[in-house]
């Protein structure tokens, strides 16, 4: 089709410009709408990647976090426990109990196990004065931690014969864990609450089970 007479060559191609950078202009805001959803997507799959990688690792040192401050509870406990052993006449009785309270506050001992007060204090310490019977040569302590529902314990024994009662290897300080959700309990040789497994030489082996 040939243009009118009365239309300038020159402002029918000014006409046909602004046509055609209208189309580029379309073209360009269509592909950009293609693209949003596609880069939604993308995004949420990002996050949905970082989510799967995070969340473990996060509630890992969590739990990790919880057992070291179990851990700590009973090595510091075991430090003052062997310390007031001295002060109690090198035994661990009874009466070493009133003692510990008076000189660690900072722990809630509780004879036989933290399991009535397990959520109450993170601080709370199970412990059996006599161990390893009448001779009281041995003390037991465990430490509940909530993150892993693990219960952590610590037996010090003074003696080989102590140790024997025990079936520890040979005196000194062993460790060991059960995982039973909020029951600590410790307990007289033989009593079901004592944990039944191979005591180890750190928290570490007990955790691996070596």
């Amino acid at each position: 089709m040939n243009a009118p007479d009365d239309i300038d060559p020159q402002d029918l191609q000014a006409i046909l410009g602004r046509v055609r950078r209208r189309g580029s202009e379309l073209r360009a805001r269509r592909r950009r709408l293609i693209q949003i959803p596609a880069v939604g997507l993308v995004g949420c799959a990002a996050i949905a990647v970082v989510a799967t990688v995070v969340t473990p690792t996060f509630l890992g040192v969590t739990s990790s976090a919880n057992d070291r401050a179990a851990q700590s509870n009973l090595t510091n406990a075991l430090t003052e426990a062997a310390s007031q052993y001295q002060n109690n006449g090198q035994s661990y009785s009874t009466a070493i109990v009133p003692i510990l309270r008076a000189s660690a506050p900072e722990f809630t001992w509780v004879v036989g196990g933290p399991s009535t007060l397990v959520g109450v204090s993170p601080n709370v310490v199970g412990i059996d004065p006599c161990a390893d019977g009448p001779s009281c040569q041995a003390v037991l302590l465990t430490s509940y931690s909530k993150g892993t529902d693990t219960c952590w314990y610590a037996v010090e024994a003074s003696s080989d014969q102590a140790a024997a009662a025990l079936g520890l290897p040979s005196g000194g300080t062993f460790y060991g864990l059960r995982r039973q959700p909020q029951n600590c309990s410790t307990g007289t040789p033989g009593h079901p609450a004592l944990p039944q497994f191979g005591w180890h030489s750190s928290y570490s082996a007990a955790g691996s089970g070596a």
